[in-house]
């Protein structure tokens, strides 16, 4: 795989193969090309060369939304609306049960401080996620991403808000 922009190459020879399940960590330095790795994941950055595969799919000859619809993504500033807690971990899954929304809550640690809003998951969480900490936004991020049931889970720095105990709770729940 080889993404250039411009004239400048910003990813070169990038060969993955993720078993499934299955975990991996990109790690590097600022620049090192790990967001534009992602974002050709995501189909918003088209290869130059080479091809993206997740099992039997091929990116290049999948339909984008089916594609995406594979995968789980949870950005480092996870994106939230003026709604409730419900609205904003079913926008990507709006006929999710209300079972597998406890369950999506409950694997991404949230079902606790849900539980402790004043009206719950129908609890109006403000612009942005306002009336939260940034560790309860990015567990919102990642119930959202996981009441897709994705093929493939991508965290984006998604934990960075979280303090040590709980990141180390939530990776084992991601194994």
């Amino acid at each position: 795989l080889q993404v250039k922009f411009g004239e400048r190459v910003v990813l070169d020879r990038i060969d993955l193969m993720l078993p499934i399940p299955g975990m991996l960590a990109v790690v590097g330095r600022s620049g090192a090309g790990k967001s534009t790795l992602v974002h050709t994941l995501l189909g918003l950055v088209e290869p130059n060369t080479g091809s993206i595969r997740l099992g039997k799919y091929d990116l290049g000859s999948t339909p984008l939304r089916a594609w995406r619809r594979t995968i789980g993504y949870v950005p480092q500033e996870t994106i939230l609306f003026h709604a409730s807690i419900r609205d904003n971990l079913t926008f990507t899954n709006p006929a999710a049960s209300e079972a597998d929304i406890q369950a999506a809550a409950r694997r991404a640690h949230a079902e606790e401080f849900i539980a402790a809003c004043p009206k719950g998951l129908d609890t109006i969480i403000g612009d942005q996620g306002a009336k939260l900490s940034g560790g309860q936004r990015q567990r919102l991020g990642i119930a959202r991403a996981l009441l897709t049931n994705p093929v493939l889970l991508v965290l984006d720095e998604a934990m960075s808000a979280l303090d040590a105990e709980s990141e180390v709770e939530l990776m084992k729940t991601l194994e």
